[in-house]
């Protein structure tokens, strides 16, 4: 890269105060294809002089005219949104776990329980995936949730705050570890009104701290309200699901055990080796 491209080169904290928005606003205009970001050989995310003219110019419309994705796209002349790299990579994964264990796309989504029509446009990026169906494809697979995300096993003790990876969806989860260790860690963000897209169960346990806001959650039948400050563990193979009953944003620390012998499975290494690739 030459010395001019260098400073044309901004990284998300400094983007995020340039346009007066928080990094994670940014992170969530990615993952509605709004920018795109370029990702160091560390992972963090460096946006382009172009990209950050259009983080500039989506936060003024935003401010002036409170429009919703859709109508800013419309608004840049977007025909169909930006290319998202970071997806299509999360996209093949979900592929490649599918071919590594074997199955086909029917037999596949009949051990999943949904249709070879949906998984087939999950796979493709066409269809949203809620954390409910996200734990269904995992256990299907036999595989750790981390496992099918886009960042292989690093051995890097930190994570930047511009390094976390972030899953896509309505719900932000943003991974505080990279995979390969005996837990995964995640920062998450539920808008008011939005849920885990129905009941599920993990092979470890799991465990949330609720940062900010409120979260309803149901476990083996049973409701409990956490407020700020409040936790909650969820013991292995045990039925629970989760939604934001309140008006503001609820952010939870979010902890969830990974069986041992897990990231030594052959077809999970192969997918790590996978995730490197660009």
């Amino acid at each position: 890269m030459s010395e001019q491209n260098a400073l044309d080169v901004v990284g998300v904290g400094e983007l995020a105060t340039r346009v007066g928005v928080s990094p994670q606003t940014l992170r969530t205009w990615e993952t509605q294809g709004l920018i795109t970001s370029e990702r160091t050989t560390g992972g963090q995310r460096r946006y382009s002089k172009s990209q950050a003219e259009r983080a500039a110019h989506i936060a003024a419309l935003r401010r002036q005219h409170g429009w919703n994705p859709a109508a800013i796209r419309t608004a840049l002349g977007d025909s169909g949104g930006t290319t998202q790299p970071e997806f299509d990579r999360e996209n093949r994964m979900l592929r490649a776990a599918r071919n590594r264990r074997g199955l086909s796309l029917r037999k596949a989504a009949a051990a999943i329980g949904v249709s070879p029509a949906l998984l087939s446009s999950v796979e493709r990026g066409q269809a949203a995936v809620s954390t409910e169906l996200f734990s269904r494809i995992a256990d299907a697979y036999e595989m750790p949730m981390a496992a099918l995300t886009a960042y292989g096993p690093s051995d890097q003790m930190v994570m930047r705050r511009d390094e976390r990876p972030t899953g896509r969806g309505n719900v932000t989860w943003e991974e505080l570890a990279y995979p390969g260790h005996g837990i995964a860690p995640s920062l998450v963000t539920v808008p008011p009104g939005e849920d885990s897209g129905g009941e599920y169960s993990r092979g470890g346990d799991t465990f949330a701290f609720v940062l900010a806001g409120q979260v309803r959650f149901t476990v083996a039948g049973r409701d409990v309200i956490l407020d700020e400050e409040d936790s909650l563990l969820v013991p292995t193979r045990t039925r629970f699901s989760w939604s934001n009953p309140a008006k503001t944003e609820a952010r939870i620390i979010w902890v969830e055990t990974i069986a041992p012998g897990s990231w030594s499975d052959p077809h999970v290494q192969e997918l790590e080796t996978r995730a490197q690739l660009p």
